[in-house]
């Protein structure tokens, strides 16, 4: 379906422009789940760096999904801002 379509299919149902732009936006905003090495190079330390200073509980919290260790932004702003103050 192109853009064109879409809108038009939105403006059937009732949905403005502007309602579906905010819900977009909102969309955009919300950002997805980092991996290591992207904690890593945020806080500019190594992977080992990162993963020592999480054995230690010196490291925002991650989640593991399968394997994986994922890394919500929101906590590791939140923890940043801890730091910080």
């Amino acid at each position: 379906m192109s853009g064109q379509s879409v809108w038009t299919a939105l403006s059937q149902i009732g949905i403005s422009s502007v309602q579906t732009g905010e819900v977009l936006n909102n969309v955009k905003e919300r950002r997805s789940l980092a991996t290591t090495e992207e904690v890593a190079d945020y806080l500019q330390v190594s992977v080992p760096s990162l993963l020592q200073m999480r054995h230690k509980g010196r490291a925002p919290k991650a989640s593991k999904v399968g394997r994986s260790l994922r890394w919500r932004w929101s906590d590791v702003d939140a923890w940043l801002e801890q730091r910080a103050s």
